[in-house]
């Protein structure tokens, strides 16, 4: 009988990495995702995101008025020579980022969002199948399982300005073998970092508008070295800092992303967007445009997706970190990132928001035909203590992996 018992209750199904899951939502109801459209997009149970804390990028940023690497670039700009002065501010400790914004910096707002009630309507929990991982982590290789595998089905970066050369290579080898890589920024891999995880030293390599560094001595040059060419697997460079005016974006439908935020908002999406700093779209091979911000001399500023080996890159390539606190149309992005089918791939279709119905119907007619409906009722009131709601949690289960 308790075997015929835990067989009819067992509903769960473990999670399976490395397999794309797509899916959308049939409900609407008043709790479904940001509370409204005729299909809304549902981030199912089984479906793995990790949202990267740009520690790397915090830490430079938490000292931009006294000193670190922007008190060396304002100081040396345009300098000739080799530099062998001041290259203490080339060095610094990832202690300071950690305590800018608890190590989000300037991506707080996303972190903020993701773990809000309007990110868990659309099916997103923190702790159940969304993760925190530091860049340190992603350094290490947290991405992938001790086998290779990987351990997310998408990943989530903001203001991922400073990088090391083993996280960018860890973040291309995530999409190169099917992950979905979602930047919700812009100016992403500028610079490359150096870490020393026994000293905690953040050291500048080379970016950042033409500044090297071999550790002994820096120097300027002209034209800007680059740390990386990203447009082959990312599809987009940075290109504006305040540069041009913007009145939204328009949405290109065909694109699935685009069909999710026009059903949504309309034709023009992203309006209160004011000019900070944007990436330009630098490869139209196996590039969808979802919305245009700009085309003008010679540049188009616009949010894509970018396919690379078996995964995509999801780019909204504008500096989301000023939208995703109150813009819905940003906050759709970002789900619907996770959630829309891209050509070739078979969506899956799910209930709406909240867990499957429990099959009570089918369980009480199993019990009828085994004759032990009376039994097995006097079992289960004895095995459970009153107060006792099936071993939940009062926080919701174990921490994420890696939450620093």
């Amino acid at each position: 009988m308790l075997l015929l018992l835990a067989l009819l209750l067992s509903t769960s199904v473990p999670p399976t990495l490395g397999v794309v899951v797509v899916a959308q939502s049939t409900s609407t109801n008043s709790t479904s995702c940001l509370g409204g459209g005729d299909s809304p997009p549902f981030v199912p149970s089984n479906f793995s995101v990790a949202v990267v804390k740009p520690i790397f990028t915090a830490t430079p940023y938490s000292q931009y008025a006294y000193g670190s690497f922007y008190a060396f670039y304002k100081k040396y700009a345009g300098a000739t020579g080799n530099i062998t002065t001041d290259l203490g501010w080339l060095n610094t400790s990832v202690k300071s980022g950690t305590g800018y914004n608890s190590g989000w910096g300037h991506s707080l707002p996303i972190y903020d969002f993701l773990t809000s009630a309007a990110a868990r309507s659309c099916g997103l929990v923190l702790g159940r199948n969304l993760h925190v991982v530091s860049d340190i982590n992603v350094t290490d290789g947290a991405l992938f399982s001790a086998s290779g595998s990987r351990r997310f089905d998408a990943a989530v970066i903001g203001h991922q300005e400073y990088v090391t050369q083993a996280e960018y290579d860890q973040l291309r080898l995530f999409v190169a073998s099917g992950g979905r890589l979602i930047a919700m920024s812009s100016d992403e891999f500028y610079a490359k970092v150096k870490f020393n995880a026994t000293t905690l030293a953040e050291t500048f390599v080379i970016g950042h508008g033409g500044y090297v560094f071999d550790g002994r001595t820096a120097w300027y040059e002209k034209p800007f070295p680059i740390p990386w060419n990203t447009s082959g697997w990312f599809g987009s460079t940075y290109c504006c800092f305040k540069r041009f005016n913007y009145s939204g974006a328009v949405v290109n439908a065909t694109n699935p992303v685009g069909r999710e935020l026009e059903q949504y908002f309309g034709g023009t999406v992203f309006v209160g967007y004011q000019s900070h700093e944007e990436n330009a779209v630098s490869n139209l091979t196996d590039t969808s445009v979802v919305a245009t911000f700009l085309r003008q001399s010679g540049v188009e500023v616009a949010s894509y997706v970018h396919r690379y080996g078996r995964g995509a890159v999801f780019c909204l390539c504008v500096f989301g970190e000023d939208l995703i606190g109150l813009d819905r149309p940003t906050q759709l992005f970002l789900i619907a990132s996770v959630t829309a089918a891209l050509p070739g791939e078979n969506p899956s279709k799910v209930q709406g928001p909240g867990p499957p119905a429990f099959p009570y119907a089918a369980v009480a007619g199993a019990l009828a035909l085994t004759g032990v409906m009376a039994s097995i009722i006097i079992l289960l009131r004895r095995s459970r203590a009153p107060g006792d709601h099936g071993g939940a949690t009062s926080d919701g289960g174990s921490p994420p992996p890696f939450q620093k």
